[in-house]
């Protein structure tokens, strides 16, 4: 079992939207206030570099789903983790439409 992640993007575009909706999950607030990269007038991540993670192999764990299950206590289970991640993408695709 892993979090299968298809590389669309959207949530790299989308970090300033994100920042502001993982209010009621006090654990991801403090992943959050740690991001270490700014993002650009549109909300994505300066790290996005032609539609790519220019750092994906170090990335922050806000942006590592599997890590994060593995490192933190999230108050739920690596398959409701990654159910809730996967509800994610789809509001973020279809925002994109």
């Amino acid at each position: 079992m892993g979090f299968h992640c298809t590389g669309c993007g959207l949530c790299c575009n989308n970090i300033a939207k994100i920042k502001r909706t993982v209010h009621p999950l006090v654990w991801m607030q403090k992943l959050v206030n740690e991001f270490p990269y700014g993002t650009d007038e549109n909300g994505a991540c300066m790290m996005l570099v032609d539609g790519q993670c220019s750092v994906y192999d170090d990335r922050p764990l806000l942006c590592n789903i599997e890590r994060t299950a593995d490192e933190l206590d999230i108050g739920m289970t690596k398959k409701q983790w990654f159910d809730m991640n996967y509800r994610g993408c789809e509001i973020l695709q279809q925002g994109a439409q």
